[in-house]
């Protein structure tokens, strides 16, 4: 081990003795100082304007455009101009020979030279290490942890890059063609991850040696087992190479025992690689302040109940606008999408299936007009490079019974050893993907009944059905909206009073009947009632008289006329209903809504009287006239005021807690106003489906995914300040390098 330290003291001194070494550090520091104090002025400028940023800690050093992530964009550029020279000069200069004479082994004169690299990159990672320090001065509640593990990774991968530089090296004694095939070497592991991505096994392995965003595991401040053994096992082979290739010259040694030792180690690093890359052998530890890199509690206890092997099979039809996202070259990158849930169910086994159907998107028709279905997906084959021999054709897909109804559109089906299955889907938004809500809420069906919503029919109630302007398709079922009931969690069905309420409505929903109910009817709801089911009114101001019997049953009703407001930019009925105190106190998603400066937009609402109820706890949920000034328009009567526009009652039943919810407005949760945009207007309606049925179903879905609010965001600096600290990084740190390295180098010269 002395000898080993020795070799790396001496190799050190010679790199620091000359002033290219200084020169690069210099370089380093200017870019990375650069980088960092332009992110700080770009988010002092940004709060100054008023913007609000919590993560501040991820943002500046981890997010997409933080200053670790800029370094990994540069760092390769500056070892193989260090390490070009750890081998080659011994033999450009002739002094190999006097190692191989000396008596020191060949691992002591690899892992030596190796070690004074480790050197160096120590140094990198300590300048570095001063920007994180000045964050947690400059930034409240810095997540110091975070960032740390964010360094560990920049560590490790100039690690990676000095031993691939170091065995170059050791294979050439020009300096620039070891400098050069260093270069090669980081843009074939860069790109090796789009090579054999039709075959499974060569995938994981082209995918596992890929370098590319390695390190950005660490920078989000996850430590993942399979990375740093990804780290570990490459830094170790072209160390162990390096090694062989000293001892090839060394001694002389056939070409069938070189062949082998070369082929044992690519064989041992594939098997590490098959390893490690299998979820049952990773290890993950989260360092993030507000565990942003792991599943949420209640995910985890959702997991934690799958019993038996699950099955995630992903249905791809290649003439979709989404198909993209699973094909044979991406679905390395789709299954890591997952990570989260694999690492608490190892056993989640996911497949792909690959087939083509005629679809109601538009956009392959329009491009491939004259082709027909056959021809339009042996296009997109060829152009996706994709074999179409391994695309099932629709008549091998009939036997699917799930593609119709999600009308041939990207699916994926859950299925657990119990039997029960569930859909997760793509949706129309700038997200795409699901997040961990909707995922949750799939696996949650496995393992737990779900919250089934029957909607009231058979008097002109509004219809989950209904896809035109004043219909529920959209927050009921619609498969590609986000927030629709069907994708947080929920099930439906359609309920005629007349024949009573099935025993599996969990909520019923009376949406704006336009006739009375019979009294048998309204006995079947009495008797619904009377065993603690839960209920969600919706009226309109004009159609409230045929829900008055069913109102006076918990001693509600509605104010006779219309609220008004003096906006001029809408109509008069146009009403912004803000959430209330209590409303926020009793729904997070209110709350949410409320801290985004969002409401709900209610055309055309009625006023709710409260003042009747006694065996209920009454909620007030929303509310105008606080902001604005309203009025109750009662037949050219004019009260001015504040009033409730949606209520929530609560009480304490034999069977739990029952809960009702009534809204003055019907079509505030339409189509067509859940699906329009208006200028200037902050409408968060979907907002109030999630509260609303959340509250209804005791938080049973959507499933409550929230983490702990990001503290870190406040800099504590100003504009006055910052051109200090860009003098005291861009200037000072520099000057000192730059003083310190022409002390060192006149010194070594005088000497």
């Amino acid at each position: 081990m002395k000898t080993i330290l020795k070799i790396a003291a001496n190799e050190f001194r010679l790199l620091f003795f000359s002033p290219v070494a200084w020169l690069m550090l210099i370089i380093f520091v200017l870019q990375t100082a650069i980088s960092y104090t332009d992110l700080l002025s770009n988010y002092v400028r940004y709060m100054d304007l008023g913007y609000d940023y919590p993560g501040l800690s991820y943002d500046i050093f981890g997010g997409r455009r933080g200053l670790l992530i800029i370094v990994q964009t540069y760092l390769y550029l500056y070892i193989p101009l260090l390490t070009m020279n750890l081998m080659s000069r011994e033999y450009s200069s002739g002094t190999i020979n006097l190692l191989y004479s000396s008596p020191v082994k060949n691992r002591q004169i690899i892992l030596g030279k190796y070690l004074s690299m480790i050197y160096i990159g120590i140094i990198f990672v300590a300048v570095l290490l001063v920007y994180v320090i000045s964050g947690g001065f400059f930034i409240s509640h810095f997540d110091m942890r975070a960032t740390l593990i964010g360094l560990l990774g920049i560590f490790f991968l100039i690690c990676t890059y000095s031993a691939i530089g170091l065995f170059m090296s050791s294979i050439t004694k020009y300096p620039i063609v070891a400098a050069l095939s260093s270069f090669v070497t980081f843009a074939c592991l860069g790109y090796i991850d789009n090579i054999g991505q039709g075959i499974p096994f060569i995938r994981n392995l082209t995918y596992w040696l890929s370098i590319k965003s390695r390190a950005n595991t660490f920078v989000s401040g996850l430590i993942c087992s399979e990375d740093v053994i990804y780290f570990i096992a490459l830094s170790g082979m072209f160390v162990l190479l390096s090694m062989m290739r000293l001892r090839n010259s060394r001694q002389s040694i056939g070409r069938g025992k070189r062949f082998f030792d070369y082929a044992l180690c690519v064989i041992v690093l594939g098997s590490v690689a098959y390893v490690s890359a299998k979820p049952a052998f990773m290890a993950f530890y989260d360092g993030t302040a507000t565990k942003s890199q792991t599943l949420t509690p209640n995910s985890q206890k959702i997991m934690a109940k799958l019993k038996g092997r699950v099955t995630m099979t992903t249905y791809n039809n290649v003439l979709a606008s989404d198909s993209w996202f699973a094909f044979p070259r991406n679905q390395v990158s789709d299954m890591r999408r997952f990570r989260m849930y694999t690492r608490f169910k190892p056993n989640l086994k996911m497949k792909y299936i690959q087939y083509y159907h005629k679809n109601d998107e538009e956009f392959m028709s329009r491009k491939y007009k004259r082709l027909t279905t056959v021809q339009r997906a042996e296009k997109v084959c060829e152009t996706m490079r994709v074999n179409f021999n391994r695309v099932l054709p629709p008549e091998k897909m009939a036997s699917f019974s799930i593609l119709p109804d999600e009308k041939y559109h990207f699916v994926r089906v859950i299925k657990a050893a119990n039997g029960k299955n569930a859909r997760l889907r793509l949706f129309d938004d700038m997200m795409k993907h699901p997040s961990e809500a909707e995922i949750s809420a799939a696996f949650k069906r496995l393992v737990m009944s779900v919250p089934v919503v029957g909607f009231v029919a058979g008097h002109g109630e509004r219809s989950y059905r209904n896809e035109g302007d004043k219909g529920y398709s959209i927050f009921a079922e619609d498969k590609s909206f986000r927030y629709s009931l069907i994708n947080q969690g929920f099930d439906f069905c359609q309920v005629d009073l007349k024949a009573g309420v099935p025993d599996k409505v969990d909520i019923l929903v009376l949406a704006d009947p336009k006739a009375s109910l019979l009294p048998e009817e309204m006995e079947h709801l009495q008797s619904y009632l009377s065993k603690g089911g839960n209920l969600f009114i919706l009226t309109e101001p004009e159609d409230s008289k045929y829900i008055g019997s069913v109102l006076d049953i918990f001693g509600v009703s509605i104010e006779p006329g219309e609220i008004e407001t003096n906006r001029t930019d809408f109509d008069k009925d146009f009403i912004y209903s803000h959430a209330t105190k209590t409303g926020c106190d009793t729904s997070y998603q209110l709350d949410y809504m409320v801290k985004k400066g969002k409401y709900v937009v209610t055309p055309s609402v009625a006023a709710i009287n409260y003042s009747g109820v006694k065996d209920f706890q009454t909620i007030p949920m929303l509310e105008c006239g606080r902001d604005t000034l309203c009025w109750l328009n009662n037949n050219g009567k004019k009260t001015a005021g504040r009033f409730v526009t949606c209520l929530a009652l609560r009480r304490k039943t034999a069977s739990g807690v029952q809960k009702i919810m009534v809204l003055g407005d019907a079509d505030c949760l339409t189509n067509g106003e859940i699906s329009i945009q208006r200028k200037n207007v902050k409408a968060s309606n979907y907002s109030l489906i999630t509260a609303g049925f959340s509250f209804l179903s005791d938080n049973r879905a959507p499933v409550d995914v929230r983490r702990p609010e990001m503290k870190d965001k406040v800099i504590n600096l100003s504009f006055r300040t910052i051109p200090y600290v860009k003098w005291g990084f861009l200037g000072l740190l520099p000057f000192l390098l730059l003083c310190t390295g022409v002390v060192i180098v006149v010194r070594r010269k005088r000497s």
